[in-house]
This record gives structure tokens, sequence and C-alpha cells, in this order.
């Protein structure tokens, strides 16, 4: 029988391993180098990108839950029919028409960037000399590829590139470029003490206003700071702090400056009820008169006494009372008419005089929505999610109101009836 016999196990020599690659250590050296190297001048070119937020406090509204609104909510199964939805918006300051707005307000579409060795860094407010607005876009006509490059000399402006050639002008003018037609005025906020010194020439980089658009609105952020806050943080990742701040600023301006047309819309519509029915009353008091004389020359009445006599013989509390009724129902007539005449989704006056809580409150609700489901419109098409749920709310609170209006004039007619007797 063969024995087998037993391996050596030799011994690893870790001088043994390295020494090939210490006979090329210049290679490390040299790749460390480089590669050090590469990334100094990486970052050197990258541009520090910072988040600049805010946050903005959506005000609660709730119903006051009165009368058969109170109960809409459990009848409908849609949920809370104030116009409390955050997350609306949330939509609303993500829309295109804000941003736009926003864009064309701080002349957005044009970036100023200052020559560097490494990058261009941007300017903007405190730190650039100029503001470029474009007051006309050439349809059909592609913008630069490469920046434009701006020469100031006192009022002196000279623009050229590899794409136009040498367009001589002067602050406040009208300058036609192939592609647009800007003008270039003098940035009054300009301190060349947060640049080191005054700057001479610059770089125009000019986008036109919905690809601009477009850019601001991929970068903002909208979101709630918790799902119990009526709190939303608006929030952008910029080069630049002083221009997201500005943005961020203004987008909430804008924002409430919608709000404000909105009210004012909503007013409007009080304003030509209310001016309606004054030419009601006023016509309605006239032919009174003409009633009262009439009465007078028919029955021989000219004493001062006899005129008395007769009115005292009505009470003057039952009269107050029994023309405070028929007021009242002469308001929920006109109402009644004015919501059955009025387009599905049309603002109602509200705040017009009506006695009834229920009603006022349906009312003030009903606008809401309907101020809502305009505004989510501007962004959103009738099949999106939001607005198919509003509508349907708007579409079930406004029978509920025409019911709520005829209702008080039921209980009012009765009233005004027991009066008279």
């Amino acid at each position: 029988m063969n024995s087998i016999p037993e391996k050596s196990v030799s011994e690893l020599h870790i001088g043994e391993i390295i020494k090939p690659y210490v006979k090329r250590w210049y290679w490390f050296f040299i790749g460390t180098f480089l590669s050090l190297l590469l990334a100094y001048f990486y970052f050197k070119t990258q541009q520090s990108v910072f988040e600049v937020a805010s946050t903005v406090l959506i005000k609660d509204s709730k119903p006051s839950g009165n009368g058969d609104f109170a109960v809409l909510k459990d009848i409908t199964g849609l949920g809370s029919t104030s116009s409390n939805g955050v997350e609306n918006e949330i939509e609303v300051f993500k829309s295109k028409k804000l941003m736009q707005k926003v864009v064309k307000e701080l002349a957005l579409e044009t970036d100023i960037l200052k020559k560097e060795n490494y990058k261009n860094t941007e300017l903007f407010g405190e730190t650039s000399p100029v503001i470029v607005h474009i007051i006309s876009e050439k349809k059909e006509r592609k913008y630069p590829k490469k920046p434009i490059n701006l020469k100031i000399s006192g009022d002196n402006l000279e623009l050229s590139s590899g794409d136009i050639a040498p367009i001589k002008s002067t602050f406040n003018k009208t300058i036609g470029l192939p592609f647009a037609n800007i003008i270039i005025q003098k940035n009054n906020e300009y301190n060349p003490k947060k640049t080191d010194g005054v700057i001479n020439e610059v770089l125009l980089n000019l986008t036109p206003l919905e690809l601009k658009t477009d850019k601001f609105q991929s970068i903002l952020d909208a979101s709630l700071v918790n799902k119990e806050a009526t709190v939303i943080k608006l929030s952008m990742n910029y080069p630049e702090i002083e221009k997201a701040k500005k943005i961020i600023n203004t987008l909430v301006n804008v924002y409430n400056e919608e709000a404000v047309e909105d009210k004012n819309t909503e007013s409007e519509k009080i304003k030509n009820f209310i001016e309606s029915r004054i030419e009601q009353v006023a016509k309605d008091l006239g032919d009174v008169e003409n009633q009262k004389e009439k009465f007078k020359q028919t029955n021989q009445i000219t004493d001062i006494a006899t005129e008395a006599e007769i009115g005292l013989k009505t009470s003057a509390e039952t009269r107050s009372k029994q023309l405070e009724i028929e007021s009242q129902l002469e308001l929920t007539n006109a109402m009644i008419n004015f919501v059955s005449k009025q387009g599905s989704f049309q603002v109602l006056p509200v705040n017009v005089g009506l006695n009834d809580p229920a009603v006022a409150s349906g009312i003030s609700q009903y606008n809401q929505l309907i101020l809502e489901r305009n505004r989510l419109l501007e962004t959103a098409t009738t099949q999106n999610p939001l607005v198919v749920d509003v509508t349907k709310q708007i579409n079930y609170l406004r029978p509920t109101i025409l019911q709520g209006l005829n209702k008080s004039k039921t209980g009012l007619e009765l009233a005004s009836n027991n009066y008279q007797n």
C-alpha cells in the first residue's frame, strides 16, 4: 500500500507580495496626483447649490355647520365641503400661471453671468449691474445656444456673440435681436462692493418665457409641513440664494393677489345684486308714493290732522315687523330668481341681508368651492380627480341652497299672512 506524501505548507512573506509593486511606486504617485488634480478642477467648475425654503400659512375657514349644510358631508360622502383643501393650494402654488407671472415680474428670462476662469457666476439683485427685460419674442426664431457678451461703458452698451453681429445701444432703449426685442436697464440696487469692484462686462443667457417657466416649476417643491397643519413649505435648490429667495417671496405675493382677485369677483356679484335690488326698491317706492297721492286726491284728504289720525290706526311695532318680513321675503324671492338664472359655476352674492344663517353659510361655502374649482382648472382638466371632487360638491350644494331659500320663503310667507290677518 503506497503512502501519500504530505504537502508542505510554505510561508507567505509580505515582502515578497509587495515587492513587484514597490518597483513601480512612481505609477501610484502619478495616479494619486492626477486624481487629486481632476477632483480639484471638478469642484472648481461645479456650482454650489443651496436650498432656500419658506412656509405659508393657509388660513382655515371652517363652515358654521348649521342647518342642512352641516349634514351635507354625511349625505354626499364627498368629504368636507369647505375649501380648506391645503392639497389644492399646493397645486395652485405649483401652477404654471403663477410661476409665469413671477418670471415676467422679475425678468427671469435672462440669466446675467459674470465671466470667471473656471465657471461663470450668476448675478442677481445687488450683484448685477443691469436688468434685462424681454418685451416681445419673435415667433419661430430660435434663441442662441451660447450667451451674448455685453460690454458696459458708461451709458453705452455693446452686444456681441458668434450668432449675431455686434450691436451698439444705450440703456432704456429697445434693442432688436434676431429672436426677441429687449430693453436693458441700469440696476439701481447694484452694489459694486458685493462683487469686489464695478463689473463692465457680463454674459446674457436668454431663454424663452415658456422654457424658463417650466424650469422654475420643475425645481420648486411645495409640500405640507405635516399632515395636521395647514402650513405649506415652499423650497427651491438653486445656486443663487438671493434669486431663489426673491422667486419664493414673489410667488407668495402673486398667490395673495390671485386670492384678492377671487374676492373681488365675489364682491362684484354682490354689488350687481344690490344695485338691481336698489333699482327695484326705488321703483316700488315711487309706485307707493303715486298710489298715496292718488288716494289723497280721491278721498280729498288734505288735512294734516286727518292724515295723522289714519296713520296712528296701525300699530307702529306691528307694521315695522311686517315690513321687515316683507323685505326678507322680497330679498329671498330675488335670491331664488338670481340662483335659478345664474350659471352652474359662477359665484353667488353673499352677505346681502338674508337673516337665515344656514342659507348664508351655504352660499359662502358654495362660492369658496367655485373659486377653488376655477383655480384648479388653471392647471388641470375637468377630468382631474381634485376637480371632479370639487365639482360633485358644487352640484350637491347648489340644489341644497335653493331648497333652503324655498324653505325660508315658505316660512316668511306664513309669517307675513299672520301679520296681515
